[in-house]
């Protein structure tokens, strides 16, 4: 992937490349996606939900935003107590298609791998998704994701857009600053 691949996010960011046995399914550990989309999504709305929803039902918001906050919280104890040093943090080139990273992983071409990223630093549970290896060396590798299912595909658009709408508005105000000096 070239780093000029539209809708990309480049960054560092905890990764797991897991080689899967033959005959190993890729799809069984992606229900816990529904769970760290949810999470994912309240750390990328928190502040806002209050005030944008005051109108509609109250009681029923502040009950949803606290039980979003108690998983949130139970998903960090158990992934703090799970947890043995954790996946390693790599630069990456993060696409709708696939990822490229920096940095030696145990795979081969070919291989179907599971992949969990860990893309926000606040939420200490993984999108898991299925992929199979393009190429791997010790200087670094390239994969692409096959089924993925639709909210975690939603996710992931999303995800890239937002990065992008932000490199587009630091790019527009560097260029302001050169035009007002």
């Amino acid at each position: 992937m070239e780093p000029d691949t539209p809708m990309s996010y480049s960054g560092a960011f905890p990764l797991e490349i897991t080689p899967l046995a033959a005959g190993e399914s890729c799809t069984e550990p992606l229900a816990d996606n529904h769970t760290t989309i949810a999470l994912l999504d309240l750390l990328e709305t928190a502040p806002h939900t209050g005030r944008e929803n005051e109108r509609r039902e109250p009681v029923m918001q502040e009950l949803l935003r606290l039980e979003h906050k108690l998983d949130l919280v139970l998903a960090m104890l158990a992934r703090q107590q799970a947890a043995n040093g954790g996946p390693r943090l790599r630069n990456h080139l993060l696409s709708r298609e696939g990822l490229a990273w920096r940095g030696e992983a145990a795979c081969e071409a070919r291989q179907v791998v599971q992949v969990a990223l860990y893309p926000e630093p606040g939420c200490p549970q993984p999108l898991v998704l299925c992929a199979r290896i393009r190429h791997c060396d010790a200087g670094g590798g390239e994969l692409v994701f096959e089924q993925v299912d639709a909210e975690s595909a939603d996710w992931l658009m999303r995800f890239l857009f937002r990065h992008h709408r932000r490199q587009v508005a630091e790019a527009r105000a560097r260029e302001a600053g050169r035009d007002g000096s």
